[in-house]
């Protein structure tokens, strides 16, 4: 009871001297949000995994038999932006939350896997993020399922271009 008290105190005081902010409209989170306010969060757009849609969204000449998703990713939209929140700005919670999310939308805790295995960086990559973000939702993906995620498993060989700004193609 004690530590629960203290625990919950030691919260409400980092919480005052640095306040987390929802990462998509900035607004002051309450000690029991995570990440993104309740409204921001309703307001994202739902992947619904509809067939049409789906090869509708589908580029290039590569099979792809299904595919799924938490939010619909459009410029400007609130998935967008707590993404690049979690990229760019080093808010690893939205990672975590979407590891979360995704493990119990997909009901990934049924799974018989051993390991969660993050698609890796490169070392002067991590350098310069400080973390791999694929990382931070494989972690969010454990703490619900209980399966171990690693990312010293597999490994970069090389990376001579930035794929971000390439097209399906081109990548």
């Amino acid at each position: 009871m004690n530590n629960e008290i203290l625990s919950r105190s030691l919260r409400v005081v980092c919480d005052f001297v640095y306040p987390r902010l929802c990462a998509v409209c900035k607004r002051r989170l309450s000690l029991n949000e995570r990440a993104i306010c309740p409204t921001c969060f309703h307001n994202m757009p739902v992947f619904l995994n509809h067939p049409v849609y789906s090869t509708e969204r589908i580029e290039g000449e590569a099979y792809i038999e299904t595919f799924d998703s938490l939010f619909c990713f459009k410029d400007g939209n609130a998935t967008q932006r707590a993404i690049h929140q979690l990229k760019y700005n080093r808010y690893k919670d939205v990672g975590k939350l979407f590891g979360k999310l995704a493990a119990k939308k997909f009901r990934w805790s049924n799974c018989e896997v051993d390991w969660i295995l993050p698609v890796p960086i490169s070392r002067k990559r991590r350098a310069f993020r400080g973390y791999n973000q694929a990382m931070i939702i494989a972690e969010g993906i454990s703490q619900y399922t209980g399966i171990k995620a690693s990312d010293s498993i597999l490994a970069v060989v090389s990376q001579k271009v930035c794929k971000g700004g390439l097209s399906l193609s081109q990548n």
